[in-house]
């Protein structure tokens, strides 16, 4: 192994100079961000849609009003509006092309993306530093990695809202 990830395999001995060569897949890695954004987005709009009220239908969604769902909610917002010092160039997702858009989502500007992605050294801290002093000022995937583990972990939110509600099933269940 030559270098993390990248292997030689050599067939053959040669009297001349080799060159080799290596270069990063910049479309990858921007169809990645982008395949996040999806993603997000996609939670976000179910958040939102299982959380409102429709005044013109008179429905409601099926977690209107559950304080737990309108604070996971929340949460997600406040960590996707965050900032880091730790990301050189970059301190918030706008910086690198994921502008704030209606209802919590984000869109892709492409140019300010591919511009960011001019700098590759600053964009892997921006998303993979940690600061061991403040979890807050951390790089960006490992804030929506904190929060996925304290929402859908064995402790987290969720698990904890369904003990939470079983709990009250029963108790339901033994007073009928």
């Amino acid at each position: 192994t030559v270098a993390d990830g990248l292997t030689l395999t050599l067939l053959k001995t040669s009297t001349t100079a080799v060159n080799i060569g290596t270069s990063t897949d910049t479309s990858a890695i921007k169809k990645t961000i982008q395949d996040f954004v999806t993603a997000y987005n996609g939670l976000m709009n179910l958040m939102r849609d299982q959380t409102k009220y429709d005044s013109a239908t008179k429905t409601a969604g099926s977690l209107q009003g559950d304080a737990k769902a309108i604070s996971l909610q929340q949460m997600l917002r406040n960590v996707s509006g965050g900032s880091t010092t730790l990301g050189g160039a970059f301190a918030r997702l706008a910086d690198i092309g994921l502008d704030p858009g209606q209802n919590g989502t984000l869109t892709v500007n492409s140019s300010k993306l591919d511009k960011a992605l001019t700098n590759l050294s600053d964009l892997k801290r921006f998303f993979s530093s940690v600061d061991t002093t403040n979890a807050s000022n951390n790089g960006f995937a490992k804030k929506w990695s904190e929060f996925a583990t304290k929402t859908l972990g064995t402790d987290g939110a969720i698990a904890t809202g369904q003990t939470g509600l079983q709990k009250r099933i029963k108790d339901n269940d033994k007073q009928i």
